[in-house]
């Protein structure tokens, strides 16, 4: 808009659009940069945290299937000795009842080690989820904190510029046709030009990566 100014009321048609848009309340760049900062120290805190607590946690659960699956197997082993003993002796009614409920009894610790197995397994596969899922996004995480003090900063230099320019025209009827005021508005808007590029090509590429995960899991 600054650079259609013809007439005065032209001018002072700017002078008010600039003012306008400099004085609008979301205007919050100090804030925003340091949000922005926070966000991108705790996002690179939280992931190698995370990943120590897959990694730990991957190994608690490797270490109880293991211990299960030898409880598991020692108990096979012991019922099968029984069925030997009450399938392969004549003993007295009282020893082979004997025989029979110990052998119940290790077949119902068998049944409960084996659920305790398959929660175990079923723990081990969400979380093997669950870490599939954050490989997944972590190309996403990568180029949102390269990205995010960029962002804090568009805002913050986009208002300044609209001050200048609002001062420049405040100070100077013929500014609009003062080349070295042209010359600033032709300078902004190149620097602006490469910043839009940039934020096009930034939403392209999670647009992209978005759609090859969906494309990948189907």
């Amino acid at each position: 808009m600054v650079e259609i100014i013809v007439t005065e009321q032209d001018r002072k048609d700017v002078i008010l659009e600039l003012q306008v848009f400099i004085d609008e309340k979301h205007d919050k760049s100090q804030e925003m940069s340091q949000a922005f900062q926070d966000l991108k120290r705790d996002i690179e805190t939280f992931i190698p945290n995370f990943n120590e607590f897959i990694a730990d946690t991957g190994a608690e659960l490797a270490a109880e299937a293991k211990k299960l699956q030898a409880e598991i197997d020692s108990l096979w082993s012991q019922i099968r000795v029984l069925d030997q003993q009450i399938l392969g002796v004549i003993v007295a009614g009282s020893v082979l009842a004997a025989y029979q409920a110990e052998h119940d009894d290790k077949m119902s610790q068998l049944w409960g080690k084996e659920k305790e197995l398959a929660t175990v397994n079923e723990k081990q596969q969400a979380l093997a989820y669950l870490q599939s899922q954050s490989d997944g996004v972590k190309p996403e995480i990568d180029l949102i904190c390269e990205k995010l003090i960029l962002f804090a900063e568009i805002w913050s230099s986009v208002r300044s510029q609209a001050v200048q320019f609002r001062n420049f025209l405040q100070a100077s009827t013929n500014s609009p046709t003062n080349l070295g005021f042209k010359k600033q508005v032709r300078l902004a808007r190149k620097v602006c030009i490469p910043l839009e590029a940039g934020l096009e090509k930034y939403a392209t590429q999670l647009e992209n990566r978005q759609k090859e995960k969906a494309a990948a899991q189907n």
